[in-house]
């Protein structure tokens, strides 16, 4: 038998050859099948991520939102800027930092109950402090008979326009002068307390404290229906007194008013604590035209003959001090009578029952609890009819007396 022949060494590379051909081709094949499923779900959640944006941008869109906004970096820059640049300014406000420039435009626009009582601070020589929680206003006005009401209404319009712009400026201070420096009113309110309507007396009543110079209060002619002061001391920035001074020294007559330290004998708004030889007269000064600061009584005519007494200011109760005085009046004349012939300034109303005696020299009734006030007696004995009913007698011991309780 033939013997077989040898393997052809280059047939089994040939075959060998194609054999590794058709692995490869296989595996080829495999990474080709994997490479498009790899790249089918790449393109998928390509396509997922796609719609998912526009679903937000049209949701930004009607939202009013710009959605391409976070594409340019310069716009992101500019909106984060502008929104730092509010949440600075809120905050600045909300600290009360009012600067004294804001306060001087504000005034040039104010306006109280629909009323125009707007102020140039460049013609009427305004001066301004923002100091901590605190503004101050000083002007110098001709001192017209409008003045003081229309000082008290700017004080009023002021506070508010700080109300509403929700700093925390707590109070307020506006101090109205004359041409020649003199201080006729110094009124000072809590912001949140200012009224925005009313007439003086219920705008003085809403106060923290304020100040009316003896002059000023007398030039009311017995009309003003409010005390002549009322609170605390009214402070500057430095803490220093606003010095207002409490007598009159040129009434409608000429003459002074003021029984010395009697009623709240402090220049603090009725408050009664300490003492001041500046709150009033003394006891020999005239008494002429003493019914300048009441409610329009007068003394009596001095054609009847007089009466001698000795009558006694007292507002000790409420740490102020007594003054006393004999005075010569005329015959038939009553407790209150006596009262003006002091001079002193008193504010007084008609009741059913006569004249009320609601304040004299600055210190009214409850300004020391909703009992206080001020009760007078003759020869020790209160009686209970009105001070203008009660006829004197010669020698009578008048004495008017501030109670607390």
């Amino acid at each position: 038998m033939p013997r077989n022949k040898a393997r052809d060494p280059k047939l089994t590379s040939v075959q060998t050859a194609a054999h590794d051909k058709d692995k490869l081709t296989a595996a080829d094949s495999r990474r080709t099948r994997s490479s498009h499923g790899h790249g089918t779900v790449v393109v998928s959640v390509l396509a997922v991520i796609f719609c998912a944006f526009c679903a937000w941008s049209a949701w930004e869109y009607f939202s009013g939102q710009n959605p391409l906004s976070l594409l340019d970096g310069a716009a992101a820059e500019s909106q984060t800027s502008s929104e730092a640049s509010q949440r600075e300014g809120a905050t600045a406000t909300s600290s009360g930092e009012i600067s004294q420039q804001d306060v001087l435009n504000a005034l040039r626009s104010l306006s109280f109950d629909g009323k125009d009582v707007s102020l140039d601070p460049t013609a009427s020589g305004t001066e301004v402090v923002v100091s901590g929680d605190g503004i101050w206003v000083e002007e110098r006005s001709d001192g017209d008979e409008a003045a003081l009401e229309r000082a008290v209404q700017r004080c009023c319009a002021l506070s508010d326009w700080a109300a509403d712009k929700n700093a925390q400026v707590t109070h307020l201070c506006w101090i109205d002068e004359d041409t020649a420096g003199e201080v006729r009113i110094a009124i000072a309110y809590d912001v949140s307390n200012a009224p925005s309507s009313g007439d003086t007396a219920t705008l003085l009543s809403a106060a923290s404290a304020y100040r009316i110079s003896g002059d000023a209060y007398a030039e009311l002619g017995g009309a003003a229906s409010f005390s002549q002061s009322k609170g605390a001391d009214i402070t500057l920035p430095d803490k220093s007194l606003v010095s207002v001074p409490t007598e009159a020294t040129g009434g409608k007559d000429g003459t002074t008013a003021g029984i010395e330290d009697a009623g709240n004998g402090t220049g603090d708004a009725g408050g009664g604590n300490g003492s001041s030889a500046d709150s009033g007269k003394g006891a020999d000064d005239t008494t002429d035209g003493a019914g300048e600061t009441t409610n329009g009584a007068s003394s009596p005519s001095s054609n009847t003959s007089q009466i001698s007494i000795s009558i006694t200011v007292d507002s000790t109760a409420v740490g102020g001090s007594s003054a006393s005085r004999d005075l010569s009046v005329d015959q038939g004349s009553t407790p209150y009578d006596a009262l003006l012939a002091t001079g002193a300034n008193v504010n007084a109303r008609d009741t059913q029952y006569g004249i009320y005696v609601a304040a004299i020299n600055g210190l009214a009734e409850k300004e020391h609890g909703n009992n206080s006030g001020w009760v007078y007696s003759v020869n020790g004995t209160e009686l209970n009819v009105a001070a203008s009913e009660y006829s004197l007698s010669d020698g009578d011991v008048v004495v008017w007396i501030y109670i607390d309780t």
